[in-house]
Protein backbone atom coordinates (compact mmCIF):
# COMPACT_ATOMS: atom_id res chain seq x y z
CA UNK A 1 0.00 0.00 0.00
CA UNK A 2 1.62 3.36 -1.13
CA UNK A 3 1.12 7.14 -2.10
CA UNK A 4 -0.86 5.37 -5.26
CA UNK A 5 -3.75 5.28 -3.07
CA UNK A 6 -4.13 9.32 -3.02
CA UNK A 7 -5.32 11.57 -5.72
CA UNK A 8 -2.70 14.57 -7.18
CA UNK A 9 -5.07 16.67 -4.90
CA UNK A 10 -5.09 14.40 -1.80
CA UNK A 11 -1.43 14.30 -1.84
CA UNK A 12 -1.26 18.15 -2.54
CA UNK A 13 -3.95 18.68 0.22
CA UNK A 14 -2.04 16.00 3.00
CA UNK A 15 1.85 17.99 2.22
CA UNK A 16 0.06 21.10 3.14
CA UNK A 17 -1.75 20.14 5.90
CA UNK A 18 1.14 18.39 7.29
CA UNK A 19 2.78 22.02 8.03
CA UNK A 20 0.59 22.43 10.30
CA UNK A 21 -0.29 18.89 11.69
CA UNK A 22 1.40 15.69 13.29
CA UNK A 23 -0.55 13.63 12.28
CA UNK A 24 -1.07 14.04 8.78
CA UNK A 25 3.19 13.96 8.70
CA UNK A 26 3.31 10.82 10.36
CA UNK A 27 0.74 9.59 7.64
CA UNK A 28 2.76 10.65 4.97
CA UNK A 29 5.36 9.16 6.46
CA UNK A 30 3.98 5.89 6.61
CA UNK A 31 2.28 6.06 3.24
CA UNK A 32 5.70 7.10 1.51
CA UNK A 33 8.35 4.54 2.92
CA UNK A 34 5.65 1.88 2.40
CA UNK A 35 5.28 0.85 5.79
CA UNK A 36 1.71 1.29 6.20
CA UNK A 37 0.10 -1.48 7.94
CA UNK A 38 -2.62 -2.04 10.26
CA UNK A 39 0.42 -2.28 12.96
CA UNK A 40 2.05 0.73 12.25
CA UNK A 41 -1.32 2.41 11.73
CA UNK A 42 -2.94 1.72 14.84
CA UNK A 43 -1.30 4.50 17.19
CA UNK A 44 -1.85 7.09 14.62
CA UNK A 45 -5.33 5.92 14.31
CA UNK A 46 -6.01 5.92 17.89
CA UNK A 47 -4.70 9.56 18.12
CA UNK A 48 -7.13 10.69 15.64
CA UNK A 49 -9.90 9.13 17.77
CA UNK A 50 -9.26 11.50 20.61
CA UNK A 51 -8.78 14.65 18.33
CA UNK A 52 -11.23 14.08 16.32
CA UNK A 53 -13.91 16.31 17.99
CA UNK A 54 -11.48 18.77 18.83
CA UNK A 55 -9.96 20.01 15.97
CA UNK A 56 -11.28 22.65 13.01
CA UNK A 57 -13.28 20.54 9.98
CA UNK A 58 -10.28 21.32 7.88
CA UNK A 59 -8.94 17.85 9.42
CA UNK A 60 -12.10 16.46 9.17
CA UNK A 61 -10.43 14.77 5.79
CA UNK A 62 -7.52 13.25 7.45
CA UNK A 63 -9.35 12.06 10.19
CA UNK A 64 -11.88 10.14 7.99
CA UNK A 65 -9.10 8.91 5.43
CA UNK A 66 -7.16 7.85 8.53
CA UNK A 67 -10.20 5.86 10.09
CA UNK A 68 -11.25 4.73 6.23
CA UNK A 69 -7.57 3.47 6.16
CA UNK A 70 -7.55 1.53 9.40
CA UNK A 71 -11.03 -0.76 8.24
CA UNK A 72 -9.30 -1.17 5.17
CA UNK A 73 -6.40 -2.69 6.52
CA UNK A 74 -7.92 -4.71 9.67
CA UNK A 75 -10.52 -5.99 7.88
CA UNK A 76 -10.42 -6.17 4.11
CA UNK A 77 -7.44 -8.26 3.15
CA UNK A 78 -6.62 -8.93 -0.61
CA UNK A 79 -5.76 -12.61 0.36
CA UNK A 80 -8.97 -13.06 1.55
CA UNK A 81 -10.36 -16.22 -0.42
CA UNK A 82 -13.79 -16.02 0.41
CA UNK A 83 -16.50 -13.58 1.84
CA UNK A 84 -15.83 -12.92 5.89
CA UNK A 85 -18.25 -12.41 8.07
CA UNK A 86 -18.21 -9.88 11.01
CA UNK A 87 -20.65 -9.12 13.81
CA UNK A 88 -20.96 -6.92 16.30
CA UNK A 89 -21.33 -7.48 19.88
CA UNK A 90 -22.69 -4.65 21.64
CA UNK A 91 -24.17 -1.20 20.27
CA UNK A 92 -21.54 0.96 19.23
CA UNK A 93 -22.31 4.53 18.16
CA UNK A 94 -20.74 6.52 15.13
CA UNK A 95 -20.88 10.38 14.15
CA UNK A 96 -19.75 12.76 11.47
CA UNK A 97 -19.95 16.06 10.61
CA UNK A 98 -19.29 17.20 7.32
CA UNK A 99 -18.38 21.10 6.86
CA UNK A 100 -16.80 22.84 4.13
CA UNK A 101 -16.78 26.15 3.80
CA UNK A 102 -15.43 27.92 0.49
CA UNK A 103 -15.13 31.66 -0.48
CA UNK A 104 -16.94 31.02 -3.92
CA UNK A 105 -20.35 29.94 -1.96
CA UNK A 106 -21.45 26.13 -1.99
CA UNK A 107 -20.85 25.64 1.48
CA UNK A 108 -21.72 21.83 3.23
CA UNK A 109 -23.19 20.80 6.25
CA UNK A 110 -24.03 17.45 7.20
CA UNK A 111 -24.22 15.56 10.81
CA UNK A 112 -25.40 12.25 10.97
CA UNK A 113 -25.02 10.21 14.04
CA UNK A 114 -25.87 6.47 14.18
CA UNK A 115 -25.49 3.38 16.11
CA UNK A 116 -24.75 -0.35 15.04
CA UNK A 117 -27.08 -2.75 16.97
CA UNK A 118 -26.63 -6.43 17.26
CA UNK A 119 -29.43 -8.69 16.69
CA UNK A 120 -30.02 -12.26 17.44
CA UNK A 121 -29.81 -14.71 14.57
CA UNK A 122 -28.62 -18.39 13.57
CA UNK A 123 -25.05 -18.93 13.52
CA UNK A 124 -25.98 -21.35 10.47
CA UNK A 125 -27.45 -18.39 8.66
CA UNK A 126 -25.81 -15.07 8.89
CA UNK A 127 -27.91 -12.39 7.70
CA UNK A 128 -26.14 -9.47 5.68
CA UNK A 129 -26.58 -5.87 7.88
CA UNK A 130 -29.55 -3.82 7.23
CA UNK A 131 -29.71 0.44 7.37
CA UNK A 132 -32.78 2.09 8.61
CA UNK A 133 -34.32 5.66 10.05
CA UNK A 134 -35.43 6.26 13.48
CA UNK A 135 -36.68 9.07 15.24
CA UNK A 136 -34.16 10.60 18.37
CA UNK A 137 -33.92 8.12 21.27
CA UNK A 138 -35.49 9.70 24.06
CA UNK A 139 -32.71 8.50 26.20
CA UNK A 140 -30.04 10.24 24.41
CA UNK A 141 -31.25 13.93 25.09
CA UNK A 142 -28.50 15.02 22.63
CA UNK A 143 -29.91 13.60 19.54
CA UNK A 144 -32.60 15.66 19.91
CA UNK A 145 -31.14 17.41 16.97
CA UNK A 146 -32.90 15.96 13.52
CA UNK A 147 -32.18 15.49 10.04
CA UNK A 148 -34.78 16.88 7.76
CA UNK A 149 -36.76 13.75 6.48
CA UNK A 150 -35.83 14.47 2.69
CA UNK A 151 -32.12 13.16 3.02
CA UNK A 152 -32.99 9.91 4.00
CA UNK A 153 -33.09 7.96 1.25
CA UNK A 154 -29.78 9.69 0.54
CA UNK A 155 -28.06 8.40 3.67
CA UNK A 156 -29.66 4.86 3.65
CA UNK A 157 -28.94 4.10 -0.06
CA UNK A 158 -25.41 5.46 0.63
CA UNK A 159 -24.80 3.26 3.83
CA UNK A 160 -26.38 0.00 1.84
CA UNK A 161 -24.05 0.52 -1.17
CA UNK A 162 -21.16 0.83 1.03
CA UNK A 163 -22.11 -2.44 2.79
CA UNK A 164 -22.31 -3.89 -0.48
CA UNK A 165 -19.09 -2.50 -1.74
CA UNK A 166 -17.71 -4.48 1.42
CA UNK A 167 -19.13 -7.69 0.83
CA UNK A 168 -17.90 -7.39 -2.80
CA UNK A 169 -13.76 -6.81 -1.34
CA UNK A 170 -14.53 -10.24 0.93
CA UNK A 171 -15.84 -8.06 4.54
CA UNK A 172 -19.65 -8.72 5.66
CA UNK A 173 -21.00 -7.58 8.47
CA UNK A 174 -24.13 -9.63 9.71
CA UNK A 175 -26.77 -9.94 12.12
CA UNK A 176 -26.50 -5.97 12.53
CA UNK A 177 -28.33 -3.21 11.87
CA UNK A 178 -27.13 0.42 11.57
CA UNK A 179 -29.87 2.65 12.92
CA UNK A 180 -29.48 6.53 11.50
CA UNK A 181 -30.55 8.02 14.97
CA UNK A 182 -30.00 11.72 15.24
CA UNK A 183 -27.54 14.53 13.42
CA UNK A 184 -28.69 17.93 13.05
CA UNK A 185 -28.45 20.23 9.95
CA UNK A 186 -28.03 24.33 8.02
CA UNK A 187 -31.18 25.64 6.80
CA UNK A 188 -28.31 26.82 3.64
CA UNK A 189 -25.78 24.52 3.31
CA UNK A 190 -26.90 21.30 3.97
CA UNK A 191 -27.13 19.30 1.16
CA UNK A 192 -27.54 15.49 -0.17
CA UNK A 193 -24.13 15.03 -0.79
CA UNK A 194 -23.18 16.45 2.55
CA UNK A 195 -25.22 14.09 4.42
CA UNK A 196 -23.74 11.32 2.13
CA UNK A 197 -20.55 11.67 3.29
CA UNK A 198 -21.35 12.03 6.51
CA UNK A 199 -23.31 8.66 6.90
CA UNK A 200 -19.96 7.17 5.21
CA UNK A 201 -17.66 8.65 7.67
CA UNK A 202 -20.19 8.16 10.67
CA UNK A 203 -20.46 3.89 9.51
CA UNK A 204 -16.71 3.61 8.97
CA UNK A 205 -16.14 5.41 13.14
CA UNK A 206 -19.09 3.07 14.52
CA UNK A 207 -17.63 -0.04 12.70
CA UNK A 208 -13.65 0.75 13.65
CA UNK A 209 -14.75 1.43 17.31
CA UNK A 210 -16.96 -1.88 17.35
CA UNK A 211 -14.34 -4.37 18.04
CA UNK A 212 -16.25 -6.70 15.55
CA UNK A 213 -15.84 -10.59 16.14
CA UNK A 214 -16.19 -13.38 13.32
CA UNK A 215 -19.68 -14.46 13.09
Amino acid sequence: MTSERLSDNEKTYLHRLGTARQEARSLLQLIESDQLTVETLTPLYRQVRTHKQQTHHRCDWLYSYVEQLHFELKYLSPSADSLQHYKACKWVMGESRFVRQTSGGGDQYGHVILQLRPIPSGIENPTPATSEWQAAISDHPHLADTIPPEFEPTILTAMDAQLAGYSEAGFCLVNTKVVVCGGSFHPVDSKPYSYKVAALQALSAAINGANLVPA
